[in-house]
């Protein structure tokens, strides 16, 4: 899998069958997939080269659930992209915020959401942006996904009802806790561990943790 090129030129990671199915087994255990046994309606917004889409594309599979691999044209276009999930409904999306804020501009906004998960992540998520989300489809369950590609896809998450978001004074959504196998450490420039409240650089080891990038083992 490519990074997304944000801090430069993408760079090819190579991500271990392993390093995914942990990734994968925790999504499908984290949005309790076992208790559709027909399976729920995935749809992938962004290119199947970066890792962001993989939050829904192995999950769908492995849990007997169906993939909408959603076409660039459609998915920046808010009316196309409300005309095509009127025909075919959708549960779970994982998405870009700002490119989420960008449809929801649009008159079709409510019908963009998802009916059931909605996965927010390479991007800080903000609490006015949780609150348009809410206003629109309160039954929408809201997941904020924090990882680099080099740890595969997502390395931390947080259900949004289990953050006091509306009292909180914070200007983003935090990324929370880490997923199974997976730790992560904040340290100082020394690598050692820096007292609560205070900024640090974010480790993250365990069972994500990729096999390195693709013709730069030295990196």
């Amino acid at each position: 899998l490519y990074t997304s090129g944000s801090t430069g030129i993408p760079k090819g990671v190579g991500v271990r069958h392993r390093n995914l199915v942990n990734y994968s087994q925790f999504i499908t255990q984290r949005l309790k997939l076992a208790q559709y046994p027909d399976g729920l309606q995935f749809a992938t917004v962004s290119t199947i080269a970066a890792d962001l889409g993989n939050t829904c594309i192995y999950p769908s599979l492995i849990s007997g659930g169906c993939l909408h691999l959603i076409s660039y044209e459609t998915a920046t276009d808010a009316q196309s992209f409300a005309k095509y999930v009127a025909q075919h409904p959708v549960d779970v999306l994982k998405i870009v915020p700002s490119h989420l804020q960008a449809l929801l501009l649009a008159p079709e906004a409510a019908q963009v959401l998802p009916r059931r998960y909605l996965i927010t992540g390479g991007e800080a998520l903000t609490p006015r942006l949780v609150e348009t989300i809410t206003d629109l489809q309160p039954t929408c369950e809201i997941l904020n996904h924090y990882g680099p590609t080099e740890t595969t896809v997502g390395s931390l998450t947080l259900r949004l009802d289990e953050f006091q978001w509306k009292r909180s004074t914070a200007v983003s959504i935090p990324i929370g806790r880490p997923i199974a196998n997976t730790q992560v450490y904040l340290l100082d420039l020394l690598q050692q561990p820096v007292p609560v409240g205070v900024t640090g650089e974010l480790y993250i080891a365990g069972d994500g943790v990729t096999a390195g990038y693709l013709n730069d083992p030295e990196r």
